[in-house]
């Protein structure tokens, strides 16, 4: 491998590694540090891309000062009526996550997951040559 891709493979896949082990902290951040409220799937929003459509639950919620609050969750497969676990900063009620595994870390292990197998590759093939 040359140097030249290792480097940008290195720094790609460093990039991507940083960047979802800083959300991850975020999200811990968040959710041991905001408020929490029982929230229901009131609706779907729907996204289509090419042939696929995806489906994520409106959530309403009402915050500790009574005030009605609804958001788009980031996790596909809610229908409506399903009670949620909601966790939402107090001073920003609208930013609010679904308060599941799936919502709070989905995305930081995919991102980091995505940046390892950018290195681990590049780190094979500069010590090892192609096959």
């Amino acid at each position: 491998m040359d140097r030249i891709a290792f480097f940008v493979a290195m720094t790609v896949g460093g990039a991507l590694i940083a960047g979802g082990l800083f959300l991850a902290m975020h999200r811990y951040r968040f959710s041991s540090h905001g408020s929490r409220a029982e929230g229901i799937v009131v609706g779907q929003s729907e996204w289509r891309s090419h042939q696929s459509l995806f489906r994520y639950p409106i959530v309403e919620f009402r915050t500790a000062k009574g005030e009605t609050v609804r958001f788009q969750g980031s996790t596909e497969g809610m229908t409506t009526g399903t009670n949620v676990g909601v966790v939402y900063d107090p001073e920003h009620p609208y930013d609010a996550l679904i308060s599941t595994d799936a919502s709070l870390w989905a995305a930081p292990f995919m991102i980091a997951l995505l940046g390892f197998s950018i290195i681990l590759p590049a780190l094979y093939f500069s010590l090892y040559g192609p096959a």
